[in-house]
C-alpha cells in the first residue's frame, strides 16, 4: 500500500468494533470503495460475523484501493479510550496506524497477517429446510445470564404443532431444566412443517445477546438441523452486523 488510508468516525461506530472484537486478539477490518465490508470467521472456526458499513456512515471516507487494517486489539484498547461522543480518526501507512481522537494519539504496527480468517459470502451456505423469526432480545439475555454458571449446550428446537421455538438448558448438576419458549413472541416467522433442532455454546450466544441488547430489542434468529445459527441485531442504522455460530452437537 503506497496511498494512506484515512477514516474519521463517529465514537459510537469506534466502539462497535470494539465491542464485536472484544473476543479476538486483532481488530480486522477490510475496506472497499462502498465502505467496510467483511465475513469475519475466529481461529478456533466455530463462530464469526459478518460486518457491512457502508461509507456514508464515516465522517470521513479516503480510501483510494481495497485494504486491510490489521491491529493488536488488546494493545489497542489498553491505550486507547476514546468516549462514545468523540470523533475517531484512523490514518494507515506502511506497516503503521494512527488511532487518534482529539488530542490522544496512538500509534501501533499495522499487521500483515492475521489469525482471523476472511471469507466470502459464496462459502456460509444457508440450511435447506431452516427456521427464521424475529425474536425479542430481552429473554434471550436473561436465558444467558440464568445458564452462565452451567457447562451444557443450549438447546433450539422448533415444534411446528405448537408454532414455538423452545430453546433449553438441562443440567444434572442443578437437577433441573432453564426454558424459554417463543410462541406469540415470533415475528415474520418462516419455518418448515417439521421439527428442527440444534445445540449451541451458551457463552457465545451470551456474546452476540450482549452485543444485540445494548444496541436494540430484536434480533433476527436463522438456524436449522444441526446447522450453524445466525443472529442478527436490527440495529437502527444502516451498519449491519450478522453473527454465525456452528452447533456443537447432534440432538
Amino acid at each position: 500500500m503506497t496511498v494512506p488510508v484515512v477514516v474519521e468516525m463517529p465514537g459510537y461506530l469506534w466502539e462497535l468494533f470494539r465491542d464485536l472484537f472484544k473476543g479476538y486478539d486483532e481488530l480486522a477490518l477490510r475496506l472497499t470503495d462502498t465502505g467496510v465490508d467483511c465475513l469475519i470467521i475466529a481461529p478456533s472456526k466455530t463462530h464469526g460475523f459478518r460486518l457491512v458499513v457502508p461509507k456514508d456512515v464515516f465522517v470521513r471516507y479516503d480510501v483510494k484501493e481495497p485494504c486491510d487494517i490489521i491491529a493488536d486489539i488488546r494493545l489497542l484498547n489498553r491505550l486507547f479510550r476514546p468516549k462514545k461522543t468523540d470523533v475517531v480518526k484512523v490514518v494507515q501507512t506502511e506497516g503503521k496506524i494512527n488511532f487518534i481522537c482529539g488530542r490522544m494519539a496512538v500509534q501501533i504496527p499495522a499487521l500483515s497477517e492475521s489469525s482471523i480468517m476472511f471469507l466470502s459470502d459464496k462459502e456460509i451456505k444457508m440450511p435447506e429446510k431452516p427456521v427464521k423469526a424475529k425474536v425479542a432480545v430481552e429473554p434471550l439475555a436473561a436465558l444467558c445470564e440464568g445458564v452462565k454458571k452451567f457447562t451444557e449446550n443450549l438447546n433450539f428446537r422448533w415444534e411446528p404443532e405448537r408454532k414455538e421455538l423452545i430453546i433449553s438448558l438441562v443440567s444434572d448438576v442443578a437437577s433441573k431444566a432453564l426454558v424459554l419458549t417463543y410462541g406469540d413472541g415470533l415475528y415474520g416467522l418462516q419455518a418448515p412443517d417439521e421439527t428442527v433442532a440444534a445445540s449451541y455454546q451458551p457463552d457465545l450466544l451470551a456474546e452476540m445477546v450482549r452485543f444485540a441488547k445494548k444496541r436494540t430489542t430484536v434480533a433476527r434468529l436463522i438456524f436449522g438441523t444441526n446447522w450453524p445459527m445466525f443472529f442478527e441485531p436490527q440495529l437502527p442504522s444502516p451498519v449491519r452486523v450478522r453473527f454465525m455460530m456452528a452447533p456443537v452437537t447432534e440432538v
